[in-house]
């Protein structure tokens, strides 16, 4: 998810189709502006029209702003939580945080910084391999100090609400998702909406109809019905049927596993037949000169009396299972070893044991919901950092590539009509059936 892809289309040598769908031309922190002025007048252009009539704040502006409600909210001791995708537009705000927090004068080294999804080690390990598909920026860093932009020196990185438990308060926490429906945000937006001197800051417009979309479209509203799911502990008759349950699979488990093991041993008595014949002419044998037995006595050809010398072996029938040649873990492991591992099995069966008589073992649980009405008192706030170029940088950029078509590819989220096209100035007058 770095980037977007402007498709440039060629037919015979003659027209040229560009497809820019969902674009940024902005040079931002971790990537370049999209360079759409060096295309020169295509035969047909593609484009949406989601930010046609959306003006966007200077990105100057919009960092003041998100400096300054962070730096309030942690000042009267309260958290910030930033709603965030997983690994998209959640780098650029991760490196705009890390640099501010790196800068002295800011005064934000003594609070905390934490990024909290489901997989935010593996985005970061990830980001750190691909710096070359990144900005310019970042790249000179990384070739003239030899180090890379993506190892943060502030940023925890957190994968469960008990890793982020550890962190100190007070925290910005850029957390998943951002339209608040699921995931992390939605549970912490829960837990801190309800305190006045928290902060939740929304960096994208949602979907029409999410809770993120909601509070953004509504920013005084103070109340609001949720349903809100937790897991629970089954008792009582629930974890009996649960357990009566579970009993009746692991006997099925044992039976289909035990009839296996009957068919493997049906299979290898059937080979040992065989083998034990043989092993039975072997062991009469004690001397390494081994006749040969197999021919027949008083053939019509003469047999040519020769013995052959042998070591008196016997091929040990391998056994077989769904993946493959059974392995035996005894035959790898040397005695200290052996006893090492005996001695781990026994504390973890007694650890097991005292789990259970203290009642702190796996308890089958279940997800129980129910609506919740949620008294909204911390502070919401939208900074746009989605990273789509608005109305006014795409009528510059049309201006300037002066297509001969224009299409607008539309989504289930609009509603207007072809009519109200805002670049309809900038075509020929052939052009205007397309509208």
């Amino acid at each position: 998810m770095i980037g977007g892809t402007v498709w440039k289309i060629v037919k015979d040598g003659e027209e040229e189709i560009i497809y820019a769908v969902d674009y940024n031309h902005k040079r931002e922190i971790h990537l370049n502006g999209c360079v759409l002025e060096s295309v020169t007048r295509p035969s047909l252009l593609i484009t949406d029209s989601l930010n046609a009539l959306y003006m966007q704040a200077r990105r100057k502006q919009r960092d003041e702003q998100l400096l300054t409600n962070i730096l309030e909210t942690l000042r009267n001791d309260g958290n910030v939580l930033i709603a965030v995708d997983t690994a998209g537009r959640v780098l650029e705000l991760a490196q705009l945080l890390d640099q501010i927090w790196r800068t002295k004068d800011a005064g934000l080294a003594a609070y905390s910084l934490a990024l909290l999804n489901n997989v935010s080690y593996n985005v970061v390990e990830f980001s750190k391999s691909l710096v070359e598909w990144m900005s310019d920026k970042l790249m000179r860093c990384f070739e003239d100090k030899r180090n890379n932009p993506f190892q943060f020196r502030h940023l925890s990185l957190c994968h469960s609400l008990a890793d982020l438990a550890k962190v100190p308060s007070p925290k910005v926490v850029l957390c998943s998702q951002p339209d608040l429906e699921c995931g992390f945000s939605r549970e912490l937006f829960i837990q801190w909406a309800i305190h006045s001197r928290n902060c939740v800051i929304f960096t994208c417009r949602t979907s029409p109809g999410t809770l993120a979309r909601k509070l953004i479209d509504n920013p005084t509203l103070r109340r609001v019905q949720l349903e809100v799911k937790k897991r629970v502990k089954l008792e009582g008759k629930e974890l009996e049927e649960h357990l009566g349950r579970e009993r009746v699979k692991k006997e099925e488990a044992k039976k289909q596993e035990q009839a296996r093991e009957d068919d493997v041993d049906s299979s290898d008595e059937s080979d040992m037949e065989v083998d034990g014949e043989h092993q039975s002419v072997v062991k009469t044998k004690h001397d390494l000169m081994m006749k040969n037995e197999s021919t027949r006595k008083g053939s019509f050809f003469k047999q040519a009396k020769k013995a052959y010398p042998m070591f008196p072996f016997v091929e040990e029938k391998i056994k077989w299972d769904d993946y493959g040649e059974i392995i035996r873990p005894e035959d790898f492991f040397t005695p200290e070893l052996m006893v090492a591992e005996e001695e781990k099995k026994l504390d973890v069966n007694q650890c097991k044991g005292d789990a259970m008589d203290r009642d702190l073992g796996d308890t089958p649980t279940k997800c129980i919901s129910n609506l919740e009405t949620i008294e909204i008192k911390a502070k919401m706030i939208y900074i746009d950092y989605e990273g789509r170029s608005d109305g006014e940088s795409i009528k510059k950029l049309i201006g300037q590539m002066k297509p001969r078509q224009v299409r607008k590819k539309r989504n289930k989220f609009e509603k207007e009509e072809m009519s109200y096209w805002p670049w309809k100035p900038y075509c020929s007058s052939a052009d205007s059936h397309l509208f």
